[in-house]
């Protein structure tokens, strides 16, 4: 499945604002390294940490978000983290990771300067970085939204818009059935992890746990149309999260044939929650 990549990257400055904004960018031993971007308004602050390490399980994120938490006072729905290549394999040092997630977020929090932040052609500008959503530009670090593959072939018409209001965000961790096929998993259950942060009134960011099936961002268009993005692999990469179209196909599969409504009853609840109207 391809999809597009949400990257950060330094550009100039921007006229001061009613917000707030810092980056970092923290290496990490073997190879990896961790980036966090930072913003805040006079009531809410919401720190966004990616990194290259693909077995991000709740193991690392929830020590690190406790990290922020007592240093910060942040709860851990102000607290993002995302792996941006998924996949399997063990992190060999759990402290030494937990403690560089938290620090790149720290790091971001302590750069926090006034900041206008602009929205268009697939980007927000927050002060001195960029979220990229079209995985045009090269810096990368991968936000990863589930969604076709974006169109790079030029400039983009599409006008740039001054974002104002507040920063809101939810997380909730909801439980997954497995397929009573699936013997080696029968009676458990998997915690899921679904947050979402809204910026202003126009761009709301929906991080889902595991590898998302496609057909959850085909399915998250029809439903929450208007500057809703669905974003995989955070908080918690612990499980490929097929949709029921594949479910029903695989007859075999690893989750209950429910776990797609279970999902969408659950993005539903924290959209309510940071005050996306439903329609």
């Amino acid at each position: 499945m391809r999809t597009r990549c949400l990257s950060v990257f330094i550009c100039s400055a921007l006229s001061a604002a009613s917000f707030q904004a810092g980056s970092s960018r923290l290496d990490i031993e073997s190879g990896g390294w961790a980036r966090a971007l930072a913003i805040s308004d006079s009531k809410n602050t919401v720190v966004i940490v990616t990194t290259n390490l693909g077995a991000l399980t709740r193991s690392i994120t929830d020590p690190a978000a406790a990290e922020l938490a007592n240093a910060y006072g942040l709860d851990r729905s102000q607290v993002l983290f995302h792996a941006s290549h998924p996949g399997p394999g063990e992190i060999a040092d759990h402290p030494a990771v937990i403690h560089a997630l938290a620090s790149a977020a720290a790091a971001a929090l302590g750069k926090l300067a006034p900041a206008q932040l602009v929205y268009g052609a697939g980007r927000l500008r927050a002060g001195d970085a960029v979220l990229d959503l079209t995985g045009c530009l090269g810096d990368a670090i991968s936000l990863a939204p589930v969604g076709p593959e974006a169109n790079c072939g030029g400039p983009s018409s599409q006008a740039l818009m001054r974002i104002d209001g507040p920063i809101r965000t939810a997380f909730e961790v909801t439980q997954l059935d497995f397929s009573p096929q699936s013997n080696d998993t029968f009676g458990r259950r998997l915690p899921f992890p679904v947050q979402a942060i809204r910026i202003g009134s126009y761009l709301t960011i929906v991080a889902l746990g595991g590898e998302v099936s496609l057909d959850y961002a085909v399915r998250a268009q029809r439903e929450f149309p208007g500057g809703v993005i669905l974003v995989g692999s955070s908080n918690d990469v612990s499980e490929r999260i097929f949709s029921a179209r594949e479910l029903n196909q695989a007859m075999n599969g690893p989750l209950a044939a429910d776990t797609e409504d279970r999902v969408f009853a659950e993005i539903g609840r924290v959209l309510a929650r940071v005050g996306y109207k439903l329609h």
